[in-house]
């Protein structure tokens, strides 16, 4: 029955709730296809609703066919009450204020993939905690995409063999704790 009903709240959703004509919801989660032809899609900044934690898929499945999350759109997750996200090998950016003001993120975990942290993407992020980056070189990052306050308040967890690099580069550097990647198999 809930997977039913959860079919049916996509369904007219989709046919009632679109802000443009490439939107889509799964599970709950909005969508807008980028690439027809390379069939890629971004996570759009119109939800039905957003779990406390979220594990953004690599793809997804939409008119029979699969599409390749490409990335974030601007705020896409802004002013959002998720708690926990993590991101697939497939997004290679977090794009400007993608979680702005997401005052109940605590922990985001970022895959190897990621080269660029867009301004704003986690600004007024005021609980979070600990930010998990697989990528073994810094990624690029824009003004203020922290908050000032934000970096020495979070434990940085990244590559053992890349910690020295986040240790001296800038903006990375000004992280309070910089600690080997954990097992996040929890």
């Amino acid at each position: 029955m809930g997977n039913f009903l959860l079919r049916l709240i996509n369904k007219l959703a989709s046919t009632f709730s679109r802000r443009h004509d490439n939107d889509f919801f799964v599970d709950g989660t909005g969508y807008r296809i980028i690439s027809y032809s390379k069939q890629r899609v971004v996570v759009s900044p119109h939800h039905l609703y957003v779990r406390r934690s979220l594990q953004v898929p690599s793809e997804v499945h939409y008119g029979g066919k699969t599409y390749t999350v490409w990335g974030l759109s601007r705020k896409a997750f802004a002013h959002s009450r998720l708690q926990q996200v993590s991101l697939p090998e497939t997004v290679a950016q977090v794009e400007e204020s993608a979680f702005l003001g997401c005052h109940r993120l605590t922990q985001v975990s970022l895959p190897a993939s990621i080269n660029a942290i867009r301004s704003d993407a986690f600004h007024d992020c005021t609980s979070l905690t600990v930010l998990r980056l697989a990528a073994t070189e810094p990624p690029t990052i824009n003004y203020l995409a922290f908050d000032r306050d934000t970096p020495p308040a979070v434990r940085l967890e990244v590559p053992r063999e890349s910690l020295e690099l986040y240790s001296n580069a800038e903006s990375w550097k000004d992280f309070g704790t910089i600690v080997p990647l954990q097992n996040t198999s929890e």
